[in-house]
């Protein structure tokens, strides 16, 4: 390994080619802030060493570190270099070449005659080029996507006069914003800072940079070098360097072939997904966290999932691989278990609640909880079912077992969220450890650690945790009031659950829904509406008294859909009276949630929420059953 200072000038003019291995990430500066501070550090040189009192002031950038490539023979390609690190740099130094190239062109067209300018664009090429007097053989070759456009912004197929459409590729922005700069810097310099080859030059040899060489005979080990790099720019995700990890060492022919059957396959199934879902935040990183959480049984922290991941890696995939003539097998077999883990996920990140499939179905309904700490189980019981470890059957009833533990659990016990985490770890490393493809001990281990028998001796969290019985839920539903930030949302998504069990319409219940009262949930004050027993409200409930005690209640509750979430003004029109009120609620959620709001019924009572609420909760106790391990394999033999 040579370690060398070095300057942009000298790197580009030299006659050899530098690759971006396939396996690093795509281009991905932005405008703000990485370009604007390459821009500004441009400008400040160019301004310091031209005038009458040059400054001669240097800029250094960096890192970049390159390996000489190598053929199938081991000899060494002296004219061609992978980039290892720095290639955001190279690469928008690049662009900032060919916007001024672009720009000294369009004064050519002025001056045709200008020696200056017909000197400096050959100079420009020869930054750009391997033969500058032809134009041909770009010195820099990035990933395939970024490549078409970089040959288009070469080629000058892309014109530079009009600004980018927003969708253009994110060099050709690049380009055009480093184009208008030059545009307005020489529009007001070109006085003091001449247009030619004697000022530009300098520019480029004073942008210094630390170069480090590998050399593949003397098994230097790029990654190794690679992450012990702090550069400047936009720091990796802990996905490109597992990327990285997996790709690095190997031949570039399997490199390609790895890159493009996996990794592509994972982030084009993401792309599909984000524009599906353009509100989502879901990226790489976010998977390998419920990857590695469910292999490990424990969460990493979001900037230890590369460090974990290589641990994971080499206790677990390398081992397997010891005796391989094929130095790559372990890297291999690893691409295509997350390929298949990925897949897994996105179905369970993105399903569908309008979904044929009972699976999407349930996966959309334990992620309409928003509890991320679910999210690790949810994908552990379907890449279980992936691997073969328990049927579809035992998949569907595990989620569903699953929903209504955490319903159960949530809407009886106050502030247990900052107790999930350890007690849905720990589940995960059971179902790790139990016997491979015994389903009934799967079931039983899952049942076992959320619902323990009364004679297992539990540990505080888990007694805390343990699944709440028919009568305790049925009573806690009965008698509860629903009133603060955290009842609601589960309310909401009981009651949504309820309309949507065993109701083949699934589509008319996507949503949104925002939770709603038949009753209204406020009294009247100096500006809201009036209550009164000829609207059809019993005389009771309009009492201060009344209202609190069952305003809130299940029985007086319900669900509208809504293009918003917005709650509904209190002193709508329509709420003024029960008929109008029954009329407007009774067209939706009309099979199970309003039921008794169909029909002639004219006046609302106590009664009427009492009895409603104890037929809710009858019905949940049906929708979120308390797991019975003879519940699936009736299921199982009937079907």
């Amino acid at each position: 390994m040579e370690v060398n200072s070095n300057n942009i000038y000298n790197l580009l003019s030299a006659n050899v080619e530098y690759r971006i291995p396939h396996y690093q990430r795509q281009y991905s500066w932005q405008q703000k802030p990485q370009c604007e501070e390459l821009w500004q550090d441009i400008e400040r040189i160019i301004e310091a060493n031209t005038g009458d009192a040059p400054k001669q002031l240097n800029h250094f950038i960096g890192t970049i570190v390159m390996v000489q490539l190598q053929d199938d023979m081991g000899m060494t390609d002296y004219d061609c270099y992978h980039l290892i690190d720095g290639q955001q740099r190279l690469t928008s130094i690049s662009l900032v070449i060919i916007a001024l190239r672009h720009y000294v062109q369009r004064e050519l067209e002025h001056s045709p005659q200008e020696q200056n300018y017909i000197d400096l664009c050959s100079a420009l090429n020869g930054l750009l080029y391997r033969e500058a007097d032809t134009a041909s053989g770009s010195k820099l070759f990035l990933s395939k996507a970024d490549q078409q456009a970089l040959e288009s912004l070469l080629s000058g197929q892309v014109s530079l006069n009009s600004k980018p459409e927003e969708n253009a590729s994110l060099l050709i922005r690049n380009c055009y914003f480093f184009y208008s700069k030059w545009v307005s810097f020489f529009n007001k310099n070109k006085a003091k800072v001449p247009l030619s080859e004697q000022t530009v030059k300098p520019l480029f040899e004073r942008l210094l940079f630390a170069q480090i060489a590998l050399d593949p005979s003397n098994k230097d080990n790029p990654q190794q070098v690679f992450e012990s790099l702090n550069s400047t720019g936009m720091n990796l995700t802990q996905s490109d360097l597992i990327r990285n990890f997996l790709l690095m060492n190997m031949d570039l022919e399997t490199q390609r072939e790895m890159y493009q059957r996996y990794w592509v396959k994972m982030e084009d199934n993401l792309k599909q997904n984000l524009a599906d879902f353009p509100n989502s935040k879901a990226d790489l990183d976010l998977f390998f966290l419920n990857f590695l959480t469910s292999r490990l049984g424990e969460i990493p922290n979001k900037e230890d999932i590369y460090t974990k991941f290589k641990e994971w890696f080499r206790k677990n995939v390398a081992p397997q691989y010891e005796n391989s003539e094929d130095p790559a097998a372990a890297d291999k077999d690893c691409l295509q278990q997350l390929c298949d883990a990925h897949t897994v996920w996105c179905r369970m990140y993105w399903s569908q609640g309008d979904s044929r499939d009972p699976i999407d179905r349930a996966c959309y309904e334990l992620r309409l909880l928003d509890r991320d700490v679910l999210n690790p189980v949810m994908f552990e019981l379907l890449y279980d079912q992936h691997l073969g470890r328990i049927s579809l059957l035992a998949l569907q009833w595990s989620l569903r077992f699953l929903c209504s533990y955490c319903v159960r659990l949530f809407s009886m016990i106050e502030r247990v969220s900052n107790l999930m985490n350890k007690h849905f770890t720990a589940l995960l490393r059971k179902l790790n450890n139990t016997v491979v493809n015994s389903e009934d001990m799967y079931l039983r281990t899952l049942i076992g650690h959320l619902c323990p028998a009364p004679d297992v001796k539990l540990g505080r969290i888990d007694e805390k945790l343990k699944c709440p019985q028919d009568k305790d839920f049925r009573n806690f539903l009965c008698s509860h009031h629903f009133v603060t930030i955290q009842d609601k949302p589960y309310a909401q998504f009981m009651l949504l659950m309820a309309e949507r069990y065993q109701n083949k319409e699934y589509s008319i219940l996507k949503g949104p829904f925002v939770l709603d009262y038949v009753l209204p949930a406020k009294l009247s004050d100096d500006k809201a509406l009036e209550l009164t027993v000829e609207q059809g409200w019993d005389e009771e409930l309009i009492k201060l008294a009344g209202h609190r005690e069952w305003s809130d209640r299940l029985g007086n509750l319900t669900l509208r859909q809504t293009n918003d979430k917005k709650p509904l003004p209190i002193n709508k029109a329509t709420w003024l009276s029960f008929k109008a009120r029954k009329e407007e609620l009774a067209k939706q959620l009309k099979r199970h949630v309003n039921c008794e709001l169909q029909g002639p019924k004219e006046q609302w009572t106590e009664q009427d929420i009492r009895a409603r609420g104890e037929r809710l909760a009858d019905w949940l106790l049906q929708v979120f059953p308390y797991p019975d391990i003879n519940d699936f394999y009736q299921d199982k033999s009937k079907s």
